[in-house]
């Protein structure tokens, strides 16, 4: 125990350093390595070298050749599926080592070396002494003996269950036993570890079958009686030459689910979009094994989209969300990774491949808006994120529905622009000035100068975030931003508010959209006037193609108003530069899109003055084809009214 791997015959080498050399090189001395050797003979004399809160040892040294096996090797032989090995001899540490990747056959042409895998389970070893493996079978007989494992019988019955069930072609000429050693810290202990070690051997399966008397004669009876096991060996066991192997295991997704930290894999998810953001999004998930994903993108890769995307440029001109799927799946034998080209809202819609249907979480990094708008409105789908960047490539965005869909995704991005306007988040987040190149020929060929650091920096922050996330029930609005010349992240968490929706308002056959922190500023401007009324200018923005008006925001009177108990005038001065800042801190997503004014008595019904101010608005709106609207705000009361729309 505790001693470093030697050549027979040669003096034992303590394992005294638990630090590489050239790490203890730096501070070894002498005499502290006179000190260590004291340290560990007595700990060895006394049994307390190993302590009990340290692993237990592994049965081998490790050999230096290594083979690398499929994460489901048992199933998969079990199938009938044939593997193939290819080798390698990378220089490590100025030697040369010899490592083998065997994979299953793919197709019919095989450019490797067939060879058969046979795994054998082993007996429970308690941990001791390690072992240098041996490299021939009688070595291996006499090092199993000494610590209770009668491994002739293991090969034998493994050999005669591989001859009864057709597992392979006993004709290829290489075998592979893979042991499985379970290894415990006492006799009585549980297992703790398993090690699993490889032996190669230059024999087929069909030639030991004979030498370990599996089966006898010139016809290849079987060496036993129906229902029974084997008879004993009458001859002399066969002298083998064997290559130790270290056997290292493909990582299954719940291995690498595992490994990353996460708690699980938790089901199925649908990515919408798969370039620079989705494409690393996608990537840092399988590899993480966190769920399994059904991609959708209908566009192909140009030049330009590698980069700043993590997939290999050799998929250029090919659909993105294929391309992705293929190349994932081929590093992942399970990540099984499908890909959809279309319009993703009709996949939703028609549930076309089942996708929706199969998933419980659906994550849009199209940086689309016309996709969180669109299925913000379908029902019967899973719960929804967006993801994207600010067009500056500092900053990071998540939008979060809640695990009912009661705050839907485009309820949060109206939201999400009254957070820019008010927090101090807006003063930057989309004012900052890009620098724009073209992709292409055509006018729409433009994109913006990101780098591919920012993009897998901030990918890594969403694809954690994300994770974290879907174990909420929450809705939220969390924007980062990044300062590149100190480093330094900062977050802003913005209040979700309850949705209010309206339908068909006066008839104009608009649906209107505001929530629960608009009315909550509306009462709080009127009740600040009393008992006079006030008022301001609405701005949202409008959805023309599905008819949807989004108020984000009620702004406060202009500092030149008039209000009295029972009239409001709404003033001028500032108006101009707040609709101005509001488009500059907003990405001109939002507008001018009607009036707001409070009553401080009675209801919220409209006056004739009221009707008069909705006429004016509605005309001066029609000069763009645009329907006008007005919020009236009455104690305990909000209510919205419209009129025009060249589509209304």
């Amino acid at each position: 125990m505790h001693q470093n791997p030697a050549p027979p015959g040669d003096p034992k080498s303590l394992c005294l350093y638990d630090e590489p050399e050239s790490v203890t090189l730096m501070t070894w001395t002498p005499e502290r390595h006179i000190q260590r050797t004291k340290w560990w003979l007595t700990q060895a004399s006394l049994g307390e070298l190993h302590a009990d809160d340290q692993a237990v040892e592994p049965m081998f040294f490790s050999p230096s050749t290594t083979i690398v096996i499929p994460h489901d090797l048992h199933a998969g032989l079990a199938k009938g599926q044939v593997i193939t090995v290819s080798a390698e001899k990378p220089i490590i540490a100025g030697k040369e080592r010899f490592f083998i990747k065997a994979e299953w056959l793919a197709g019919e042409v095989n450019r490797g070396v067939s060879v058969n895998l046979l795994e054998i389970s082993c007996g429970d070893v308690t941990h001791g002494r390690v072992y240098s493996a041996p490299n021939n079978l009688q070595g291996l007989i006499d090092l199993f003996d000494s610590v209770g494992i009668h491994v002739v019988e293991l090969i034998r019955d493994r050999l005669l269950r591989f001859v009864v069930t057709d597992e392979g072609d006993e004709k290829i000429e290489h075998t592979a036993f893979i042991f499985t050693l379970p290894i415990r810290r006492g006799d009585s202990s549980s297992v703790e570890r398993e090690q699993i070690i490889g032996f190669y051997c230059n024999k087929s399966v069909r030639e030991m079958a004979d030498d370990f008397e599996v089966r006898f004669g010139a016809h290849g009876h079987l060496n036993k009686v129906p229902g029974e096991a084997l008879r004993p060996m009458a001859g002399v066991l066969p002298q083998y030459g064997l290559e130790p192997m270290e056997v290292l295991v493909t990582p299954s997704s719940a291995k690498r689910c595992e490994q990353s930290g996460y708690d699980s894999n938790q089901g199925k998810g649908v990515l919408v979009g798969v370039g620079a953001l989705g494409g690393a999004l996608l990537d840092i998930w399988v590899r993480g094994g966190w769920r399994q994903w059904s991609i959708i993108d209908e566009d192909i890769f140009r030049p330009h989209n590698f980069i700043r995307h993590v997939a290999p440029c050799y998929g250029l001109g090919q659909n993105k969300a294929s391309y992705c799927a293929r190349v994932h799946n081929f590093h992942f034998d399970d990540a099984n990774v499908s890909a959809l080209s279309g319009d993703a809202c009709e996949f939703a819609k028609t549930n076309n491949e089942g996708v929706y249907s199969s998933a419980n979480l659906v994550v849009d990094a199209s940086a689309s808006l016309d996709y969180p708008r669109a299925i913000s409105w379908i029902k019967n789908v899973p719960r929804h994120m967006s993801a994207f960047f600010a067009p500056s490539g500092n900053d990071a965005v998540l939008l979060v529905e809640d695990s009912k869909r009661r705050s839907r995704l485009s309820h949060l991005e109206a939201q999400y622009y009254r957070a820019l306007i008010e927090l101090d988040v807006g003063n930057t987040h989309l004012t900052q000035d890009l620098v724009r190149f073209r992709s292409g020929v055509s006018c729409r060929d433009k994109s913006t100068v990101m780098s591919h650091a920012r993009v897998l920096s901030l990918s890594s922050l969403l694809a954690e975030q994300i994770r974290l996330a879907s174990s909420s029930d929450d809705a939220q609005i969390l924007i980062w931003q990044d300062d590149l010349r100190t480093g330094a992240r900062a977050l802003t968490k913005v209040d979700v508010h309850k949705s209010r929706v309206q339908d068909n308002v006066s008839a104009t056959g608009y649906k209107v959209i505001w929530d629960e922190g608009v009315e909550q500023k509306l009462h709080s401007l009127r009740t600040s006037a009393l008992p006079n009324e006030t008022g301001g200018i609405l701005v949202g923005y409008q959805d023309l193609k599905r008819k949807h008006v989004y108020v984000v925001d009620v702004r406060p009177a202009p500092w030149d108003s008039e209000g009295t108990p029972i009239t409001f005038d709404r003033g001028t001065e500032g108006v101009e530069e707040d609709l101005n800042r509001i488009a500059s801190r907003t990405g001109a997503n939002v507008s001018y899109i009607g009036e707001w004014h409070s009553h401080p008595t009675g209801s919220a019904g409209m006056s004739a003055l009221d009707r008069n101010q909705l006429e004016g608005v509605a005309e001066n709106m029609s000069v763009d084809g645009l329907p006008a609207f007005q919020m009236i705000v009455a104690h305990g009361e909000v209510r919205v009214s419209g009129k025009g729309g060249a589509r209304g």
